[in-house]
């Protein structure tokens, strides 16, 4: 209970700090954090509520031949997707080129073949 408040408040000032300093805040923090990236368990933020949300909906319209995620950060929804949904090419484009690096070799490390990100 403890850990989902704070991981509630932590969200909640991560967005009031993209909103009021923009993208330049994502930036600096993407910089700034410690290498290398640790981008955690699959097994955890592949269970998020809106990314089990968004493949269930696209589940809804599969079978798919390409997937886009604009905007993919480290590109967690793209392993998801590219996972649950083998025949589809899926691409993620972030404007992150340290979060690109990171989400690529995460990929890589899962043995995906069907997805990358720039």
């Amino acid at each position: 209970m403890l850990r989902n408040l704070l991981r509630e408040l932590y969200w909640s000032v991560k967005h009031v700090a993209y909103g009021v300093f923009g993208t330049k805040f994502y930036e600096t923090y993407w910089t700034n954090r410690p290498k290398p990236i640790n981008l955690g368990n699959y097994d955890t933020w592949a269970q998020d509520p809106h990314r089990r949300y968004l493949a269930a909906q696209l589940e809804e319209i599969a079978p798919l031949s390409s997937i886009l995620d604009v905007g993919c950060g480290a590109g967690a929804a793209v392993l998801l997707l590219a996972k649950r949904f083998p025949e589809a090419n899926v691409l993620g484009i972030d404007v992150n080129t340290i979060s690109i690096d990171a989400g690529n070799q995460n990929i890589d490390g899962h043995g995906v073949k069907n997805a990358r990100l720039y």
